[in-house]
């Protein structure tokens, strides 16, 4: 079974009732929605962060799973996960570094016990880009989304090439959304 990583392209609406895209990733949307279904089909773990600028649900209640708190000392939370599909791991706020920023990131992956995780994401020189290094690093199996990947707002068509370029050296595969949706579990 494969898992995958929403790298921050959603935040919490402002009424904490759902989810909203982050703009940048907004012309992404049908095709996120597409992979998340497929997801579901594969019944498959979904982690999502979300952009350290953006609203979080920190201390709430996620709408569609569970919240894996930042406080390395809340430990409840490591009860739940067989009970869920969806997880939102909260990371440190202006952060790009999902597993150095979140204590419990790395449990979280080990008690999923997926070893394979198809990654997509906004902000992809950055937060994308730590993702996928911290993944590879830690021995798992990474497949990258080329058409669901945003820039930040520094990011340029070079700094794209460059990122994917740095993944594939790294040992990451790479997909598209139509190759990932033709490819049977």
């Amino acid at each position: 079974m494969r898992g995958y990583f929403d790298v921050d392209c959603r935040e919490l609406s402002e009424d904490g009732t759902g989810w909203v895209f982050r703009p940048r990733v907004e012309p992404l949307a049908e095709g996120i929605f597409r992979l998340l279904e497929r997801a579901a089909v594969e019944k498959a773990p979904v982690v999502a962060t979300t952009c350290g600028s953006g609203r979080s649900p920190h201390g709430a209640v996620c709408p569609d799973g569970m919240v894996v708190p930042l406080d390395p000392f809340q430990l409840e939370w490591r009860g739940m996960v067989p009970d869920h599909r969806f997880f939102h791991l909260e990371k440190k706020p202006r952060s790009c570094r999902t597993f150095d920023d979140s204590p419990n990131a790395s449990e979280l992956f080990a008690l999923l016990g997926v070893r394979e995780w198809v990654v997509f994401g906004n902000a992809l020189e950055l937060c994308v880009d730590q993702a996928v290094a911290a993944l590879l690093e830690r021995g798992f199996a990474v497949t990258f989304v080329s058409d669901l990947l945003a820039h930040s707002h520094t990011g340029t068509s070079e700094t794209r090439i460059a990122a994917l370029a740095r993944w594939r050296a790294l040992g990451a595969g790479e997909s598209t959304l139509a190759g990932l949706l033709a490819d049977v579990p």
